[in-house]
C-alpha cells in the first residue's frame, strides 16, 4: 500500500500483504486491511485475515482464519466493530461478520518478546535465590 502526499510525493505505507481485497479507516487513524485469503488460492487454503496498522505502523492481527474465509470486504461500523463479507464469492454460503477489534491476537514478534522476558525474568530469580542459599 502506498500513502500519497498533497504535493504527488508516493511513499510505502505498508506491505507485506497477500490478496488484498479492501481497506478502510476507524475514526482514530487505524487503517484495517482485509485479506481475501493468507495463502495464494490455488494452494487450496482459503482462510483470511484482518489486519490492523495503527498510525505508528504497529500491526495488530485481529482475526485470521476461525471461520474467516474468502473475504471480500469491510466497513467500519459507528459502534466500533469491524464488518466483514465472508465467502462472499460462495454462492449461498456467504455472510457478515461482526468483528470486535478490541479481542487481537498479537503479532508473533509480540509474543516472542514476552516469552523472552518471562525467560529472562526467570533466569534472574533463580540466580537471586540460589545465591541467598549459599
Amino acid at each position: 500500500m502506498f500513502r500519497v502526499e498533497p504535493d504527488g510525493t508516493t511513499t510505502v505505507y505498508a506491505d507485506g500483504f497477500t490478496q488484498l481485497t479492501d481497506v478502510a479507516f476507524d475514526s482514530v487513524g487505524n487503517l484495517y486491511a482485509l485479506q481475501y485469503a493468507n495463502q495464494p488460492e490455488w494452494q487450496g487454503v482459503r482462510d483470511g485475515s484482518l489486519i490492523q496498522i495503527a498510525p505508528d505502523g504497529t500491526r495488530t492481527t485481529v482475526i485470521s482464519g476461525n471461520g474467516l474465509e474468502a473475504a471480500t470486504a469491510l466497513s467500519v461500523g459507528l459502534d466500533g466493530a469491524i464488518y466483514v463479507s465472508n465467502r462472499g464469492d460462495l454462492p449461498g454460503q456467504g455472510q457478515v461478520l461482526r468483528i470486535d477489534i478490541k479481542k487481537t491476537v498479537p503479532e508473533p514478534t509480540f509474543i516472542l518478546g514476552i516469552l523472552t522476558f518471562a525467560a529472562l525474568g526467570i533466569n534472574s530469580f533463580s540466580q537471586r535465590q540460589r545465591s541467598h542459599e549459599v
